[in-house]
């Protein structure tokens, strides 16, 4: 068994392969208020055809039901909307076939929050309100672990396009009150491109 995980590892890290750098941006949401929208610039560097590593900055809109007791407005309907800048930092397993190349993602992932908006319908007014984590009493600071699936198509001259689906779990109770109980999570599907911007032959 541990013969079998050291040819794997070797394989991956061979050194007889190639290093390359991508740049690249992709975006999407979900088909739920978990994610209502993200962009992210995409920093990659391929060590081989199976092992990669990226790292992307992102803006990301999130929605969380459990804020909205936070307002504690009270509206016919109300949706939150938390405004993020995060980074994250992932391992890519891929799978070369002749025409997609599958591969695999996990990673951690932390952001920063950058404000909260409230929109909501009071009778037949509709109304909406922007807050400061600070003044609902939220921690702005989030962490947790990002994995999923992806597609990846080589275009032309080492230029890819691709699909990818992933899940984020919160890992950190964000609400600053004692006893609160808030964590981000979230399912997002989004689809970009890779541009090479280095190439280092072995």
């Amino acid at each position: 068994m541990k013969k079998n995980l050291y040819l794997v590892i070797f394989i991956l890290l061979a050194n007889h392969s190639y290093s390359q750098a991508y740049l690249g941006f992709m975006g999407g949401g979900s088909f739920s208020e978990e994610v209502e929208v993200r962009g992210a610039m995409s920093l990659e560097w391929a060590k081989n055809k199976y092992l990669s590593f990226r790292f992307e900055p992102a803006f990301t809109i999130r929605g969380n039901r459990e804020v909205a007791r936070k307002i504690g407005n009270s509206a016919d309907r109300s949706a939150e909307s938390l405004s993020y800048f995060e980074l994250s930092a992932l391992t890519k397993f891929s799978m070369p076939l002749k025409i997609f190349n599958p591969y695999a993602v996990l990673g951690v992932q932390a952001g920063y929050g950058l404000g909260v908006k409230s929109s909501y319908i009071n009778g037949t007014d509709i109304f909406q309100e922007k807050y400061a984590f600070e003044d609902l009493d939220l921690d702005p600071f989030d962490w947790g672990v990002t994995f999923g699936l992806g597609l990846e198509k080589e275009i032309h001259k080492n230029r890819k396009i691709f699909a990818d689906f992933r899940y984020y779990l919160g890992l950190m109770n964000f609400d600053a009150i004692e006893g609160g109980d808030i964590f981000n999570a979230g399912k997002v599907f989004s689809i970009g491109f890779l541009l090479p911007i280095w190439d280092h032959p072995k």
